[in-house]
């Protein structure tokens, strides 16, 4: 059996229990993380009791908020009768991560080695069990931050529970335009990409920002080139 955590496996298993010349109720334990039910329908509990008469189908489910593998026995005791183990085993797994993400970002804009306007969207994850890790790829010139007013970087690693507001600038010292990616990543989560773009202004003057000689020539006097 399979189950998410917190919430009760959709398959169960089933058997047949009956007895011969008891003298009262029969009593089913289901070890922890496991449910019986008599009837497969409702009822369900970590102990039930049937009577002495009993005889049909015992169901048995796997209902924990404890992610892992579960196994024990279930066990059926009656008054006078030895009790009697039913082997069952089952396995929990994390609930899927669902990003929160509310961005309304527009293109940047940056005079030359200056920084850009802030923005910011919000951000939280749910059901994320490990940290939300943050992080801006491909060496694009924006910076993320928890606040608008310093801490710039290009990660953040922040607690599962975490609800709140994310800031982003551009700074860089090249002009032209640039795209940018800050992906949003945790246990269990499929990756979230935010795109970014921005323009960078060359600085005042319009000098080049990348100019370069690829040769030089002197001879005599003022002969220069």
């Amino acid at each position: 059996m399979v189950s998410i955590a917190g919430t009760p496996s959709d398959e169960y298993a089933q058997y047949q229990l009956a007895g011969d010349n008891l003298v009262g109720p029969i009593t089913v334990a289901a070890p922890t993380h496991f449910e019986v039910s008599s009837t497969g329908t409702g009822g369900w509990a970590s102990t039930i009791q049937v009577p002495a008469t009993f005889s049909g189908n015992i169901y048995v489910r796997l209902n924990s908020s404890v992610v892992g593998q579960h196994s024990g026995d279930i066990v059926h005791s009656s008054p006078g009768a030895e009790n009697v183990l039913m082997r069952v085993e089952g396995e929990v797994f994390a609930p899927e991560v669902v990003w929160n993400v509310n961005a309304n970002l527009v293109p940047f804009t940056a005079e030359f080695e200056q920084p850009s306007d802030i923005q910011s969207y919000t951000l939280s994850a749910t059901n994320a069990v490990t940290n939300l890790e943050l992080e801006v790829l491909g060496g694009a010139p924006f910076q993320i931050s928890l606040s608008s007013t310093g801490g710039w970087t290009n990660t953040l690693s922040l607690a599962p529970s975490f609800n709140g507001s994310i800031f982003v600038r551009m700074l860089t010292n090249a002009a032209g335009s640039f795209d940018g990616v800050i992906q949003h990543t945790s246990t269990n989560a499929s990756p979230y990409d935010l795109q970014l773009t921005g323009t960078v202004n060359p600085p005042a003057g319009n000098y080049a920002v990348d100019l370069f000689f690829s040769e030089y020539i002197e001879g005599s006097s003022n002969n220069k080139a």
